[in-house]
Order: structure tokens, then C-alpha cells, then sequence
């Protein structure tokens, strides 16, 4: 990936991000969300607990700036990035949608991702491995 800059676009293939726990008031969302506008990449892998589905059902924290995350990267993948969910332990009720696409985001158990050099790389959220 490109250094990062204090100002300007970003421009990678691939970006991975993960547990970001939106609906919950420890996510840090606007942080996300300034970088999510810079970046313009191919593909965008969200690797679990990108929504937290166990914190919300507490209590629901849901401000404008999680929206806009949501927002910004459906709209990434409207315009051509290929963008790939594949749910944690925190979102894990997404996980009965595996297989489908919402909005051109692709629900998936698991990714297997390619690098330039032909390595395969299996994407998969660490809960799988608890206990």
C-alpha cells in the first residue's frame, strides 16, 4: 500500500479491515470513515465484528457517522470495488446470509484471496479458532 499521507488519496489493491463494531460506543467510526474517503482499492475485505450485533442488542447506538461508514462503503462497492463480509462472532447473525450478495457486498463464510505473486491467503475472522 501507498505511505500514508496527511493529505490526499490513497490507492491500493486490497484493503482488509476488521472489528471496527459499529452500533457500539467504543467503535471508532469517524477515524474509519476519513480513511475509507481516501482509499481507493479493488478490493475491500471486511473481516468480522464489523457491526456489533451483541453490544447493540443491549442497548442501540447507532449515530450518523456509522451510517456513513455503512454508506461509504456500499457506495465503493457500487462503483467497482469488490467488497467481500465475511461475519465474526459479534455479527455473526449474518452468517445465516452467506452466499448472497446485499448492495454488491458479497457474504461469505470465507475468502481465499490472491496475491500479485500467485500466494493464496484464506481469509477467515480469528473467532473460528476460539475455545
Amino acid at each position: 500500500m501507498e505511505a500514508l499521507r496527511p493529505e490526499g488519496d490513497i490507492h491500493c489493491e486490497t484493503l482488509w479491515i476488521s472489528d471496527v463494531h459499529l452500533g457500539s460506543i467504543h467503535s471508532k467510526a469517524e477515524q474509519l470513515l476519513q480513511l475509507l474517503k481516501r482509499v481507493h482499492c479493488k478490493r475491500l475485505y471486511l473481516v468480522g465484528d464489523i457491526v456489533d450485533v451483541w453490544n447493540m442488542k443491549r442497548g442501540l447506538f447507532w449515530p450518523q457517522t456509522h451510517n456513513n461508514v455503512i454508506r461509504t462503503i456500499l457506495g465503493k462497492a457500487k462503483h467497482g470495488t469488490r467488497v467481500v463480509f465475511v461475519p465474526g462472532n459479534h455479527d455473526e447473525a449474518f452468517r445465516d446470509h452467506v452466499g448472497t450478495h446485499y448492495g454488491n457486498v458479497e457474504i461469505l463464510e470465507h475468502a481465499i484471496h490472491e496475491t500479485r505473486d500467485g500466494r493464496r491467503l484464506l481469509i477467515v475472522h480469528g473467532d473460528e479458532f476460539d475455545s
